[in-house]
């Protein structure tokens, strides 16, 4: 675990308030309001075949995650 020694008390707090975009922290609504601004033009089956493969991209992100903290904690 990373501490940090350097930033005054709150610090952190402050900057995801500030950025909230930032650190993945609304990523998940952006790829939303994106995936409706495309069916809004019109193109549904291209914002579908987004939406899939973005769905696919984060299951194998997990997937990755799960299976590396398992191999770190069997260590």
């Amino acid at each position: 675990m990373i501490v940090d020694t350097e930033s005054e008390p709150g610090s952190w707090e402050r900057e995801l308030r500030r950025m909230p975009w930032g650190y993945g922290q609304s990523q998940n609504t952006q790829v939303k309001d994106a995936l409706a601004e495309i069916r809004r033009a019109g193109l549904w089956g291209h914002a579908d075949v987004l939406e899939r493969e973005i769905v696919a991209l984060r299951r194998e992100l997990e997937y990755a995650g799960a299976n590396a903290d398992a191999k770190s904690t069997t260590r």
